[in-house]
């Protein structure tokens, strides 16, 4: 989501973990790929309804051609409408979690998707994660007062709902 100063947070916090993914770092190349995955299943398949999300796993197909069940997005239960889309490379302490915050908005049959931030946790709790959740939620209470504005800034993602 492009933000008022032009800045896109997500898509440059993605393309530097592409970065040190094409620097040899394997843990930053499967998060890469998986990121990609990911978006690609969103892609094919949009995004639940809200209340649905933590019931209703993602299939991804792996290099190998092979449908893995992926959490891939969960629910933010005290920030409604938010949505956390979720990667995991290895387990904590040494393993990397990637984190984006997102929101939906579905207008004349359509489901606009707005990725508002992105984030690598390194632990299960972390304050910098609860900062870009009150992020997220200060710019859906903005976009609530004023859809057309973000819908006209660009960098949504846009899908004709399925029947």
């Amino acid at each position: 989501m492009r933000r008022e100063d032009g800045t896109r947070p997500v898509l440059e916090f993605i393309a530097n973990i592409a970065m040190v993914a094409k620097q040899g770092n394997p843990d930053f190349t499967r998060m890469a790929i998986e990121v990609t995955n990911g978006i690609k299943a969103i892609e094919k398949t949009g995004i639940p309804p809200w209340t649905l999300i933590n019931e209703q796993p993602f299939y991804i197909e792996t290099s190998t051609g092979k449908s893995v069940k992926f959490e891939l997005l969960k629910r933010l239960e005290y920030n409604f409408p938010l949505i956390e889309f979720r990667v995991n490379i290895g387990s904590y302490p040494a393993g990397y979690a990637f984190r984006m915050v997102l929101f939906t908005h579905y207008y004349q049959g359509r489901e606009y998707v707005f990725v508002t931030n992105a984030m690598i946790k390194r632990q299960t709790s972390s304050p910098g994660f609860e900062e870009i959740v009150k992020e997220a939620a200060n710019i859906y209470k903005d976009f609530l007062r004023c859809p057309t504005k973000y819908i006209q800034m660009g960098d949504w993602y846009e899908r004709s709902k399925q029947s």
